[in-house]
């Protein structure tokens, strides 16, 4: 069997497929997602009740599943969403993480209190692995998947050090960066010190994790508004 070489002139696309969203608390990362049109908002924290649009509530794992299910059917009737939001990951990680817990103690006669506990980090990788399959779920359920999560501030690595720990998502070091390595975009959500507009970074350096590979985002801190984003 011979493999096809293309002679690409142009980028297959041009928009990110998966982008994350991270920032402080309040920022306004959830206002946002009630502009964009054509989208889904999954709402873990209860932060939606603010904004309009296309938006579920979820509360467990349970709800996640259903949500799939109905998504998959409403796919299949030519009924899709454009964009497809999740606030936030962070919620769904600890969702994902409590119920390790709970499997292992209904299966179990050795307790564990948390995930981390189960021998070799197996815990760690079984979250990891389940966190993956989700974020490839819902990607095939939508050309723009967005995820929203927390930060973690900028910090040095120990009193004495000038070595930075930097400002990114807040979940543990092998899952965070497996899940900044899975996305196309990844960006810093904050607001301006001077005019308290909401900005967005796409710019890395020593203290922020960012980053793009679209052309129209790398390296760029621009004005948060979705027509910058998806062109």
């Amino acid at each position: 069997m011979s493999i096809k070489i293309e002679k690409r002139t142009k980028p297959l696309t041009v928009n990110p497929s998966l982008t994350l969203l991270y920032g402080s608390r309040k920022a306004g990362k959830t206002t946002m997602l009630g502009k964009l049109a054509e989208g889904l908002v999954i709402d873990t924290e209860r932060g939606a009740n603010f904004i309009t649009g296309d938006i579920v509530s979820v509360n467990s794992l349970v709800d996640l599943r259903d949500l799939v299910t109905t998504l998959l059917d409403n796919k299949e009737n030519g009924n899709e969403y454009k964009y497809i939001s999740i606030d936030t990951i962070n919620k769904i990680v600890e969702w994902i993480e409590e119920s390790i817990v709970e499997v292992h103690n209904d299966n179990n006669n050795d307790k564990i209190a948390y995930f981390g506990d189960l021998a070799f980090g197996k815990g760690h990788g079984m979250v990891r692995e389940k966190v993956n399959k989700l974020i490839d779920t819902f990607s095939k359920l939508t050309p723009h998947l967005i995820l929203i999560g927390h930060n973690k501030l900028a910090s040095a690595i120990s009193d004495n050090s000038t070595i930075v720990d930097p400002a990114s998502l807040n979940l543990t070091g092998k899952l965070k960066n497996m899940i900044m390595a899975k996305c196309d975009s990844i960006g810093y959500v904050f607001r301006d010190g001077i005019d308290d507009s909401l900005q967005v970074s796409f710019k890395a350096n020593n203290a922020l994790e960012a980053g793009s590979r679209c052309e129209h985002l790398k390296g760029k801190i621009i004005p948060f508004e979705w027509k910058n984003i998806f062109k």
